[in-house]
């Protein structure tokens, strides 16, 4: 059987609008989204990991440094 990881970062996919708050808010995890997919991954083992929960706009990259 296949393993697949899915890390959780808390953007966009993970992101519902709440009325409470009056805007889009990170309201979903990973185990949630795994659960949507429904038939599409009888198969799979999948495994979701928690990493983080910032919107994707807030992923920075360091550039590698030269050697």
């Amino acid at each position: 059987m296949t393993r697949v990881v899915v890390l959780g970062t808390g953007g966009t996919i993970a992101s519902r609008f709440s009325v409470d708050h009056g805007a889009v808010i990170v309201s979903v995890d990973g185990e949630e989204l795994v659960r949507s997919l429904g038939p599409f991954a009888p198969t799979l083992d999948i495994v979701t990991k928690p990493f983080c929960n910032v919107g994707s706009f807030l992923f920075t990259f360091e550039p590698a440094s030269a050697s």
